[in-house]
């Protein structure tokens, strides 16, 4: 059917198609790995925070809305951007509360 010359032809092309197709789904591979970094470190993020009390957030909080106050009131016009945030979170529960009575209300 085939003279064996073309036959060699084909099975050259074949592995040289199939050496590209390892060459892409590699370059295929490390673009999905590049691209899953930032997940992984939001997924690690989460996982740190979920390991913290409750209780230790609730007393963490304040402390750590002080420190930014301090530190961004050197910087001149972000310190009234956090003055604004200790009344949101007071008001926050409020509003969660809020939320959820609509939420059950349309569920």
């Amino acid at each position: 059917m085939y003279p064996a010359g073309e036959l060699n032809h084909l099975a050259a092309r074949k592995a040289l198609l199939r050496l590209r197709i390892a060459e892409h789904r590699l370059q295929c591979a490390q673009a999905a790995d590049e691209l899953a970094r930032p997940l992984g470190w939001i997924d690690r993020a989460l996982a740190r925070w979920r390991s913290i009390s409750p209780l230790a957030k609730t007393v963490g909080l304040p402390v750590v809305m002080l420190a930014a106050k301090k530190l961004l009131g050197r910087f001149g016009g972000v310190a009234a951007t956090v003055g604004k945030l200790p009344r949101l979170f007071r008001s926050l529960p409020a509003m969660l509360q809020a939320f959820r009575a609509m939420a059950g209300r349309y569920a």
